[in-house]
This record gives C-alpha cells, structure tokens and sequence, in this order.
C-alpha cells in the first residue's frame, strides 16, 4: 500500500493512515518523491534531523513535513506543482542564514537549492552567471581567476539568492551600488512551473520586483551580474578603544561621518564595533586601485591609496594601525572560520543621516549597555554614493537615501539569554529612531511589509498577485 499522509487543520501532527480511513485533505507523499531527481527527507528518514539543522542560524524551529534537495529545474517544478495542489506552504533555502528559510508545522516543504552551484564568467563582456545555489564565496572565488568581482556582501557563507534579491550590500556598495543593481537577467520559476527569462527588457514587471524582492515572486534559479576590474584592495586597519579618559572612538566616527559627506571621496569605509576587554572601534578604510585609474582619466592628480588612508589616520588618534594591500578575495573572505553556524539575533536599520557627533555617541552608548554574558558586534557598511543616485521607483529595493546600515548581531549561548539579548536590540535600535531612513529586509524581523517597501508596496503587490495569485511564495500580507 503507497504511503498516504493525512494532514488534519485542527492538529499539528502528522498522521499516517490507511487509504479507507481518510476524513480530511490526503496527500500522497510517495508519488511525488518518484518525481524527484535529487534527495528528499521526511520524519521517519534516517537523515531528516541532521538535514533540518544543515543551515547556518540554528535559532529556529525546523521541522517541515518534507525537504527537496533539488538538483535541477525540473525537481523545482515538480516541488511548486506539488505544493500547489496541495495547498501546501513553500519556504526555499539555500545556506540557511536568515529565519525565513525554517519552517514549523505539518503542512511545510523546504525547497533546498543549495546544489544548483553552476558557474560561468564571460570575461569579455564582465560578467558572471551563477546558479540560485551558490555562496558569495563561490562565486567571489571563481571571478577572482579574471581579475574580476561583484558587489557581495562581508560573510561568505550567505547564499547569493536571499542575499541579492533583497537588495545586498559590501565593500563594493558606495561605488558600484547594490547586488540587485549590478543584477542583469535572471531565470526564474514562477508559481505556475514556467521556467521563464526575466531581465529590463523581457517580463520587466517582473524583473523590477525581482531587484529587492525576488522572494516573493519565485523561485531564482540562475542570475547574471555585472562585474568589475578588481584584483587588490588597499587596507587601512585602525582600532580605537573605548576609554572614558578620551574621545579617540567617537572623533574616527565622527570623521567617517564627515568624510561620507564628500562625494568626491574615493575611499570607502567599513565600521565593527566590537565587545571585548576593552570595547573598541575597528574601521577599516577601503582603497580599490581602479579608482585611481579613473581619476587619472579624470584628469585628476594622482594620488596613491596609502596616502589618502594615511591622511585619515592623520586625522583621528588609532590604538594600533596598520596599511596593507591584499587579494579582494582575502577582505571577502575574512570572516571565513571565525563567524560560524551558531544561534544569533541579528538586526540592523537603514540610516538617513550620516555619522553625526549624535549618532557616534549613540553607537558607543549601546556596545557599552549590551548584554555580558554574550558578544556582540556591531557592523556599520556605508552605502551612499551609487546607491543614492537610483531613484526609489527604480527597482524594489526603496530606501535610496540610505548612509549606512547599521547591523546589531549577538550570540545567544544559552536560551535564557535569547529573551533579554531581543529586548536589548530592540531598545538598542529605538534609541535611532530619528536617523532611521528604513528597515533593510535581509536584517529586519520585521513582517511589516508595508514598512519594508514604502512607496513601493503597492506596486510589488500587483506584480505579486500577477506572478504568484495563490501566495505560494513568501507572504507580502
């Protein structure tokens, strides 16, 4: 006799029962895993509790009826169809780092794409094709063999799918904008199986939603971006100490908040502030050579990176310094075995304002009240500059006045800590409330998703209704 699962609405168990004895909606699980080419796992499988937890934030609960490893596009539509008529509900992963790729209850399916890891780099035209599965590291890896990268973000482990379709931002934002910006054509499967080419030109409706919130209208399985002539970084490393017998930490901020400000600045600036004994300030302060050559063809004076870094350190008074060039790859990468799959709370909003003698204060006022018992890094990524000069109806993403995001991640070690470590970022993240432009989708709770996309809710729920009428998909409601 086939397996036949019973999923009553009342209850949050699963039922096996016997074909005669069916009262409610039955659905039959073998079939479908007939269908597919790659893994899938339910509860009685012996590796189901090991797949649950293959993903890197561990602080949810995980416990889908079914989970499809995919291993191509036709695994991605039988898994739609079937949830489809099966009024199931969907959640798609591939690495597992933010909440939204867990489910809890009888009547949800994980989509796992974390296999589609094709990769291909036309050096010619600059770009790179990368399949829905791969990780910034995969992809960071492959374009360096060209001399060659993309805006991705700081932790390499994230996949590209989560991570650029709500917006993403890197060393590379100030200058080179978004991951959704550099995006140039995607293949996505829509909630009705096509398997369709989305990009300015074709399915345009589709691919404006797509850039800031392509989670909600399918399922990503290839992206094309743009890339950029990039090999070295120049590095300036500054540490600051927080001590109550000077004001070194809060003046660097303040000159990062200053330097912000001029446009025509051509270093880019990434902030930790970090706990430890004592708290301190990390700023690391970005020189990409290519911007030298286009002051040359500018007709600019020339001056070298180390300069213009050394300036800045000039100007504030560091702990410990150093200025050194390095491989992009190895700032890309720099996190690599040091922030590892673990239980987090992680948030951060957009700020409006730059750095201001305010906002510096603010910063040291919340390392200084976090939570003991736990780390916590503060991460300041500057945005500004490309970002900026894209018009908010331009693309999904519509905070496009944004300075800097401002990203509050803690380590719950223990669960009694999970409650106070919220409240704590929470309070935190008020006490901004007048610099705040928006909240930021991959690092907000939130499911305000009116608050999310502004001005521009309206429109991707049109286009949402259009691609995906039975909300298949994550949820705009």
């Amino acid at each position: 006799m086939e397996e036949i699962i019973e999923i009553k609405s009342e209850e949050k168990n699963v039922h096996i029962v016997d074909e005669s004895e069916k009262k409610h909606h039955q659905i039959n699980f073998n079939n479908f895993r007939k269908n597919i080419k790659g893994q899938t796992f339910m509860k009685d499988d012996k590796d189901y509790e090991k797949i649950c937890n293959d993903r890197w934030d561990l602080n949810v609960v995980n416990t889908p009826i079914i989970i499809v490893k995919a291993i191509d596009e036709n695994d991605i539509q039988e898994t739609i169809k079937f949830i489809r008529d099966n009024k199931l509900q969907l959640v798609i992963k591939s690495t597992g780092h933010n909440n939204v790729s867990a489910i809890d209850g009888c009547n949800g399916v994980i989509l796992d794409i974390g296999l589609l890891k094709s990769i291909s780099v036309n050096q010619q035209n600059q770009t790179v094709t990368v399949g829905g599965g791969c990780t910034l590291h995969d992809i960071d890896e492959e374009t360096s063999k060209y001399g060659l990268a993309t805006p991705l973000g700081q932790i390499s482990s994230v996949g590209i799918g989560g991570f650029s379709t709500g917006g993403g931002l890197g060393h590379l934002t100030k200058f080179h904008g978004l991951s959704c910006d550099n995006l140039l054509e995607c293949k996505i499967i829509t909630s009705d199986g096509k398997s369709i080419i989305s990009n300015k030109d074709t399915n345009s409706d589709l691919f404006w939603a797509i850039k800031g919130a392509g989670g909600f209208v399918g399922v990503i399985i290839s992206f094309t971006f743009k890339c950029y002539p990039i090999s070295n970084v120049i590095v300036g490393s500054f540490i600051y100490n927080i001590d109550s017998t000077n004001n070194n930490a809060k003046n660097a901020l303040i000159e990062v908040g200053k330097r912000h400000l001029d446009s025509t600045d051509p270093l880019s600036y990434v902030i930790n502030i970090n706990a430890g004994s004592p708290n301190h300030v990390l700023i690391k302060v970005l020189y990409f050579p290519q911007q030298q050559q286009q002051q040359q063809q500018n007709g600019n004076d020339e001056i070298s990176g180390e300069v213009l870094i050394q300036k800045f350190q000039n100007s504030t008074i560091p702990t410990t310094s150093s200025i050194s060039t390095i491989p992009f790859t190895k700032l890309q990468w720099e996190f690599d075995g040091i922030i590892l799959p673990g239980k987090y709370h992680q948030e951060g909003p957009l700020l409006k304002s730059t750095i201001t003698p305010e906002v510096a204060e603010l910063l040291l006022q919340v390392i200084s009240s976090r939570i003991i018992q736990t780390f916590t890094s503060i991460i300041i990524t500057e945005l500004g500059g490309m970002v900026n000069k894209i018009h908010q109806n331009e693309t999904a993403f519509p905070i496009r006045n944004s300075t800097f995001n401002v990203f509050i991640s803690s380590v719950i070690f223990t669960p009694s800590l999970e409650q106070p470590i919220k409240d704590w970022t929470n309070n935190s993240i008020q006490l901004f409330k007048d610099h705040i432009a928006g909240e930021y989708i991959n690092t907000s709770y939130s499911t305000n998703m009116k608050l999310i996309f502004k001005e521009n809710y309206e429109r991707l729920r049109k286009i949402k209704n259009h691609y995906d009428p039975n909300n298949i998909f994550r949820s705009l409601n």
